[in-house]
């Protein structure tokens, strides 16, 4: 064997005995997990906007879910059925204990723990800012004002149907909220499924009329 190879493989043990270090730190596995709570809402919304046909309503109730995700990451409180929260609550600080996947942890403390809920806010604050930034125009939609401008065009016909004016504007509201906790649906079925299944619950948005 060479001088060169034999360094090489030194190089190399050197290396990878520093990724297992690393990749077995509680520290590292907390943060990991928090990324992954970060990431999901976060690449939802991305899908949302990257879609072939872009749907600004669907959008909006989409960017309005991750900041309200959000904003429950930074809370005293995590979703408890996250892999988060179920890690969390494994861990013993008090034996310096921690297992992720069968594997033993290292440098489980307390402080460690402390510190990572403490930065938790911090994280959240600065993406919700940078969000709320990029995305300002898409908050600030007029879609509430044109809404006002259809019902004031065609107030005659909704009169004339004895449509309730006022009570669109509501309907709207709730079934904007009904929406955004029915992500799973595309914006193309929205409509139909409003017209199929729910005239009675918003009756002066879905009038046949």
């Amino acid at each position: 064997m060479s001088c060169d190879e034999s360094n090489l493989k030194s190089v190399d043990k050197i290396r990878f005995s520093g990724y297992v270090k690393k990749l077995t730190s509680f520290k590292f596995v907390l943060h990991t997990l928090f990324y992954e709570c970060l990431c999901n809402p976060l690449a939802s919304f991305s899908c949302s906007l990257q879609a072939d046909s872009v749907d600004l309503l669907f959008c909006i109730a989409k960017l309005k879910s991750l900041l309200s995700s959000l904003k429950y990451l930074k809370g005293d409180t995590l979703d408890p059925t996250s892999e988060l929260a179920k890690f969390i609550m494994s861990v013993d600080c008090e034996q310096d204990k921690a297992e992720f996947r069968g594997v033993m942890l290292t440098a489980v403390r307390q402080n460690v723990l402390d510190a990572f809920h403490n930065s938790r806010s911090a994280y959240v604050d600065a993406i919700s800012a940078c969000l709320e930034n990029r995305f300002d125009d898409l908050q600030s939609s007029n879609v509430m004002k044109e809404i006002s401008g259809v019902i004031e065009h065609f107030k005659p016909l909704l009169l004339k149907h004895d449509i309730a004016m006022a009570s669109i504007i509501d309907n709207w509201r709730a079934f904007k909220t009904y929406w955004a906790g029915a992500m799973q649906i595309k914006g193309t079925n929205i409509w139909a499924l409003l017209l199929r299944c729910h005239r009675k619950q918003f009756p002066n948005l879905a009038s046949p009329h």
